[in-house]
């Protein structure tokens, strides 16, 4: 990796975690976490909620529970993808997906922390991507669509919230939905020193080693990803036009 910063890269890094949101939106979405970074997310969510910030949570419909038919969704959408994913992904001895424990177990959290279980929405993801950050993102995209929703909030934990925003972003561009209003909402704050399991439910390290990774597959994915994110460039003009909307 250039061990040089891109500028554009700092001002969305300060654009997104200290975002202009409005007094409310329609829907916020926690992308998915492993279960050591879940608190970030499911606690800020939560606490949100509780001050009527949003009326409904959303989190990714993927869970041992339902893993066949899940599946199942893949062979429909794209069968080569599908037996990849068979190949690669299977819920592992606690029954979290790549590090994601499940909607089940996630919907139990999220009650527990006193949001009601009819404001809590399952949102699937793009079965045209593997598993992932950008599949969440276009899933949530998709919906917002279907559902005509104009003012939507991601949360994640703040190492993993300014990738999860480019892909909303890319998602947006890529199927023609600009006019979506995207904003942040990161997660809580959290121990950078404590060493914990992150992407995919396999990369380990402290918090604050994790930045690094996650600018690395930003800017690996900007080149191959499938379609790719888009360029930082790009952000920012989504930004300036959502603050013009």
């Amino acid at each position: 990796m250039n061990d040089e910063f891109p500028p554009q890269l700092f001002e969305i890094v300060h654009r997104v975690l200290y975002d202009n949101c409005p007094e409310k939106v329609d829907l916020v979405f926690l992308h998915g976490e492993t279960r050591d970074n879940e608190d970030s997310s499911l606690t800020a969510g939560a606490k949100y909620y509780m001050r009527g910030f949003f009326p409904k949570i959303g989190i990714t419909w993927a869970d041992k529970s339902i893993f066949d038919l899940w599946i199942e969704k893949y062979e429909q959408a794209n069968p080569e993808l599908a037996e990849r994913i068979k190949t690669n992904i299977k819920p592992d001895e606690r029954g979290a997906i790549v590090g994601y424990p499940g909607f089940v177990h996630w919907k139990k959290r999220l009650m527990e922390l006193n949001v009601n279980e009819e404001d809590i929405i399952l949102i699937e993801p793009d079965y045209n991507c593997y598993f992932s950050t950008d599949a969440e993102a276009r899933g949530l995209v998709k919906f917002c669509i279907h559902q005509g929703i104009n003012n939507v909030c991601i949360t994640a934990p703040p190492f993993h919230q300014i990738r999860a925003f480019i892909s909303g972003v890319s998602a947006l561009i890529d199927l023609n939905a600009t006019s979506l209003n995207l904003y942040n909402c990161p997660g809580n704050s959290v121990d950078w020193n404590e060493e914990v399991v992150h992407s995919q439910g396999k990369v380990k390290g402290k918090r604050r080693e994790l930045i690094k990774g996650e600018l690395e597959r930003i800017l690996k994915y900007q080149k191959s990803g499938n379609p790719p994110l888009v360029s930082f460039d790009r952000v920012i003009e989504y930004l300036n036009q959502r603050a013009s909307n």
